[in-house]
């Protein structure tokens, strides 16, 4: 076997001898920075909803007493949630368990909303989703 040698065995980026570079990333920050706290507070909003979700859900399959002060709590901030699916489908039950699928398909619907939301936000206001510059000096 022959030894293979490239033709530049030296980095292309090399640096000539007595010479320093600094290389800074920066961001596009004003905008960027206003678009992730809005984002944040999308993302927020719409965990908020699915964890109340969620407890609407688990609480119903349980059976749990809706004259309890916290069922009674999560069930009409839920009910303002659910309205848009109201009727969609039949919720099925099997001897008191009720296995909520109105709260599923709106957990989804709502996710599937806030990316959506997010997304376009970023794409309107900033473009992309981030945008590095590069600052280089080069120092003889």
């Amino acid at each position: 076997m022959t030894d293979f040698t490239p033709p530049h065995p030296e980095p292309l980026n090399a640096e000539p001898a007595g010479t320093s570079r600094q290389v800074r990333v920066l961001e596009n920050s004003t905008t960027s920075q206003k678009l992730a706290k809005v984002s944040r507070g999308v993302w927020m909003v719409t965990m908020a909803t699915q964890f109340l979700l969620l407890f609407r859900f688990l609480l119903r399959l349980l059976e749990a007493n809706p004259g309890n002060p916290f069922a009674r709590l999560i069930f009409s901030l839920s009910d303002a949630v659910l309205v848009p699916f109201r009727n969609l489908v039949r919720n099925p039950e099997l001897g008191g368990i009720v296995l909520d699928a109105e709260a599923i398909i709106a957990a989804l619907a709502y996710l599937v909303l806030a990316w959506l939301v997010v997304e376009a936000l970023w794409v309107l206001f900033y473009g992309q989703r981030r945008k590095v510059v590069i600052e280089e000096k080069r120092n003889a």
